[in-house]
């Protein structure tokens, strides 16, 4: 499942656009970062919400810009 960190001044925003698409879950040792779905992440292209999509092997750890 693909794993996302979202920005702070856009949380509220993002967030109630991605509950609507389905259930998330959120990894609590990493603040505000959330395991979704592909459709999570079509939708958040979409809209163009800001956020950063993260990988979850160190070797292939890449930073994707805040899309928006």
């Amino acid at each position: 499942m693909p794993t996302i960190r979202l920005r702070d001044d856009q949380w509220a925003k993002v967030w109630r656009m991605l509950t609507k698409v389905g259930p998330i879950h959120r990894l609590p040792e990493s603040g505000k970062v959330y395991s979704v779905s592909d459709a999570h992440i079509e939708a958040l292209r979409k809209h163009n919400m800001p956020f950063e999509q993260l990988y979850p092997h160190k070797k292939e750890y890449r930073k994707e810009p805040w899309v928006m």
